[in-house]
């Protein structure tokens, strides 16, 4: 779970730096199992899921949050928006 939420965090403020140009903020809520992570900016435009070139470094980041969280979305603020992924934190199993 921590290296999904940590490559989801990362997606996430990477589109932030690149498509808001603008600062950032994280914010994590848990409630149960479900982890909420969200990035707010500054640009109320919603993320575009888009098809990305074999050889694009690039491109990717809201298909990589859509594969690794239960849900996504995005909220519109009077001064900009939060996207967010809901994480599930998964039980391991007992050994033995």
């Amino acid at each position: 779970m921590l290296a999904r939420a940590a490559l989801v965090t990362s997606e996430l403020a990477t589109n932030a730096i690149e498509h808001a140009a603008s600062a950032f903020r994280v914010r994590v809520h848990r409630a149960g199992p479900v982890v909420r992570i969200g990035v707010e900016d500054v640009r109320p435009t919603p993320p575009q899921l888009r098809a990305a070139e074999v050889d694009h470094l690039g491109g990717r980041g809201v298909a990589i949050v859509g594969k690794l969280a239960q849900s996504w979305g995005c909220d519109v603020l009077p001064h900009g928006k939060i996207v967010w992924a809901d994480l599930t934190a998964q039980r391991s199993q007992p050994s033995g």
